[in-house]
């Protein structure tokens, strides 16, 4: 640990397993950066309230907690939440919610085995594969999708000490883990531009993403919840596993062509 105090404003920085943090406190409120493979966290805690950034290759995002971090079980044991819970044909869930209330994701995810609903859950980000290792498996053997992108994918292959960190060799090792379920598990992995592997049934199935002019790109934020939105869409629709690819794909650059979430008109995807 060090702590460097300039003109009354102190700092802090700690250094664990190659990874640095840095605490700022000024004025009674503190500020957290993480650096990590070139990329920064920040987070930011003003009265009770927690505001985190992240910064890649020149975009941000930052977002205000605020209700999701305090969820407790309890909610989603109220009448009206148990008429949705069980109503839903599909539950998706993003791996976040794992730091949060995991016994919430894991009472819906056995809701959905006893009615035979389909469940699905997204790595989401890094510090959730290495930190939540345990739970991310607990919440796992319940799911019938799991969604990842490639960086999610190589940490995963780091902390569970796969082969190599391939997007096919992850997918594959999600797909054979322990199931609660009657049908074999579905893991896609997104690659940006790259493929989009998919391991289901024992197989591999490689997608290629149509190609977007560089120019176009406006707002990559939203991107990886875009696919996913696309791929639960066609899927619901009951249709084959190329066409929810295809309806991901689309969402996805729909959304990374529009600034924010202002979206106009209607869509145009078809089969």
């Amino acid at each position: 640990w060090y702590q460097r105090r300039v003109h009354g404003k102190q700092w802090y920085q700690r250094r664990v397993h190659g990874k640095q943090w840095y605490q700022r406190r000024v004025h009674g409120k503190q500020w957290y950066q993480r650096r990590v493979h070139g990329k920064q966290w920040y987070q930011r805690r003003v009265h009770g309230k927690q505001w985190y950034q992240r910064r890649v290759h020149g975009r941000s995002l930052v977002a205000n907690l605020s209700a999701a971090n305090d969820y407790k079980q309890a909610h989603i044991q109220t009448e009206d939440a148990q008429m949705m819970v069980k109503s839903s044909r599909v539950v998706y869930s993003a791996g976040f919610f794992l730091t949060v209330s995991p016994d919430t994701l894991i009472e819906v995810a056995q809701s959905c085995v006893e009615r035979n609903a389909i469940f699905a859950v997204n790595l989401s980000a890094e510090f959730i594969v290495e930190f939540f290792k345990d739970k991310l498996a607990s919440v796992v053997e319940y799911a019938d999708f799991v969604f990842g992108n490639e960086t999610e994918a190589a940490k995963y292959a780091a902390v569970n000490k796969l082969e190599n960190g391939e997007a096919a060799t992850v997918a594959q090792a999600i797909a054979a883990l322990p199931s609660k379920r009657k049908r074999p598990r579905t893991v896609v992995i997104t690659q940006g531009s790259g493929e989009t592997v998919v391991a289901q049934g024992g197989k591999v199935h490689k997608f290629a993403v149509p190609a977007l002019d560089a120019d176009a790109i406006v707002d990559t934020n939203g991107a990886g919840d875009a696919f996913v939105g696309g791929f639960l869409s066609q899927l619901l629709l009951g249709k084959k596993l190329k066409v929810c690819v295809d309806g991901a794909h689309y969402a996805a650059q729909v959304i990374i062509r529009t600034s924010g979430t202002k979206l106009e008109g209607q869509p145009s995807f078809s089969e």
